[in-house]
C-alpha cells in the first residue's frame, strides 16, 4: 500500500457491502457514467481484469502495467498474463499461472519477464510462445522486474532483492533486510541502477547502496524517524552528485550519492513517487492533497493544493503532469514558468468512489495506462 492514509482509506471503503458495480465495456465510447462532457481525458480502452469476487468483498489492486510500442502487458489476480494490442484494439491471453501476477512485467529482446504470487520468476519467449525459464525464489514477487546488464533484479515480499541471470534464470545473489511484518505497509520499491551500483529503500527505514556484481553493501543510511511505519518504499531519483529519497508519510531527503550523507530534509509527508524534473528539481505529492516542487539548489518550496485526498501517483505525459488522488480522479497539472497550476476541466474519474491508484502510472509516448484499486485497466492517448 502507499502509506497509512491509503491503508485506512482502503480498510474503510473496501469493507462496504452492497455497492453497485458499474458495467465496464472494453471500449471508451461505452463508458456511460464514467465520463463527463467537459473532460478531455477519456480512455480508449478499459478492461476489468478481476471479474470474480464475492459481493461485499471488493478487490484491492495495486498492479502496474508495462507498455512498449506494440501494446500493454499486464498480470491479473486470476493468474492471467495478457497483452493489449494496439493494432487489433483488443487484449489476448499470453499464458496462465496458478497464482496471481501483481508485479509490473517487462519485455526485452522478445522475452517477457514477470513474477508470481507463487514465488516464481518466469521468462516467456513471445515469438516462440514458450517458457524460457521458471525460477523458484524465497517469497512472492510483486515488484517491478528490472533488466540491466543481462541481469534480472526484483524485490520480493520478504524484503529481499534477488539478482538473476536474465538468460538462464540462475540466481546470482540475494540481499535481504530484517523487517518485522507488523511494522511495514508491505509495499516494495523498485531498484534503481546507476553504473555498477544499485540503490534501494527498505521497510526498516534504510536506504542502501549495493554493488551490482555481488550484492555487497556499499553504504546504508537511516532515513526514517521512529514510527509505526517507516517504509522507504519509493524509488530514488539520481541527479548528478545527489540522490533523492523519501520516507512514506515523513520526509524527502536530499543525499550525496557517493556516501549517503544527508544534505537536506524536506518534512512534507510524501505519498507518491519522486519525479525527476531535471535542472536539479523534483516533483512529489503528499498525503494532504498537495504537490511540491523541490530543488537541490534553493531552499524555496513551491506548493500546489490539488485535492482533499492523498495524492497517489504522478507522471509526465506530453507537456503536462498526470496526478491521481485517492478519490480515483486523474487530473492534469501544468508547470509554466516554474509555477504549478491545475488544468481545470481536464480530468477523469475512474467510475466509482471506491477507486484509487495504488500502483504507478505507466507512460509510453503519447499513451499512458494504469490499473486502479478496483482492478480496472485504463489506457489513454
Amino acid at each position: 500500500m502507499k502509506w497509512m492514509i491509503a491503508l485506512g482509506f482502503l480498510i474503510l471503503n473496501f469493507s462496504c457491502a452492497g455497492i453497485k458495480e458499474l458495467k465496464f465495456n472494453q471500449h471508451a465510447q461505452n463508458l456511460g457514467s464514467h465520463s463527463h462532457s467537459n473532460e478531455d481525458l477519456v480512455p480508449f480502452y478499459i478492461e476489468n481484469i478481476d471479474p470474480f469476487y464475492r459481493p461485499g468483498s471488493l478487490p484491492i489492486g495495486y498492479a502496474t502495467p508495462y507498455m512498449n510500442d506494440e501494446g500493454v502487458y499486464f498480470g491479473t489476480p486470476t493468474g492471467e498474463v495478457k497483452k493489449y494490442d494496439y493494432l487489433s484494439n483488443r487484449s489476448f491471453l499470453i499464458t496462465k499461472e496458478n497464482s496471481a501476477v501483481y508485479g509490473r512485467p517487462t519485455v526485452q529482446d522478445g522475452i517477457l519477464y514477470y513474477g508470481t504470487q507463487g514465488a516464481e520468476i518466469v521468462a516467456y519467449d513471445l515469438l516462440k510462445k514458450q517458457e524460457l525459464f521458471r525460477t523458484q525464489v524465497s517469497a512472492p514477487s510483486e515488484s517491478s522486474i528490472v533488466i540491466n546488464q543481462n541481469r534480472l533484479f526484483t524485490v520480493l515480499r520478504n524484503h529481499g532483492l534477488v539478482s538473476m541471470d536474465a538468460k538462464t534464470g540462475k540466481i546470482l545473489w540475494f540481499y535481504k533486510r530484517s523487517v518485522p511484518t507488523l511494522t511495514t505497509l508491505q509495499r516494495v520499491a523498485v531498484p534503481v541502477i546507476d553504473g555498477q551500483k544499485i540503490y534501494l529503500g527498505f521497510a526498516d527505514g534504510f536506504l542502501c547502496s549495493l554493488r551490482l556484481e555481488d550484492g555487497s553493501l556499499q553504504w546504508e543510511q537511516k532515513l526514517a524517524v521512529p514510527a509505526k511505519f517507516q517504509d522507504v518504499d519509493f524509488s530514488v531519483v539520481i541527479q548528478g552528485k545527489y540522490i533523492w529519497a523519501s520516507v512514506t508519510g515523513q520526509s524527502v531527503k536530499l543525499m550525496y550519492l557517493e556516501n549517503g550523507l544527508i544534505e537536506r530534509s524536506f518534512e512534507i509527508s510524501p505519498s507518491t513517487n519522486i519525479f525527476n524534473l531535471g535542472n536539479q528539481e523534483v516533483l512529489v505529492g503528499n498525503g494532504f492533497g498537495k504537490i511540491y516542487k523541490l530543488s537541490s539548489q534553493v531552499a524555496d518550496i513551491k506548493e500546489l493544493i490539488l485535492s482533499k485526498k492523498p495524492i497517489g501517483s504522478l507522471a509526465k505525459w506530453k507537456n503536462h503532469f498526470l496526478v491521481v488522488d485517492f478519490s480515483g480522479k486523474v487530473q492534469m497539472v501544468r508547470d509554466q514558468g516554474g509555477e504549478l497550476s491545475l488544468i481545470k476541466n481536464k480530468g477523469f474519474e475512474m467510475g466509482s468512489q471506491w477507486s484509487s491508484l495504488l500502483g504507478d502510472i505507466e507512460v509510453k509516448g503519447d499513451r499512458f495506462s494504469l490499473i486502479s484499486s478496483r482492478n480496472r485497466l485504463y489506457i489513454f492517448e
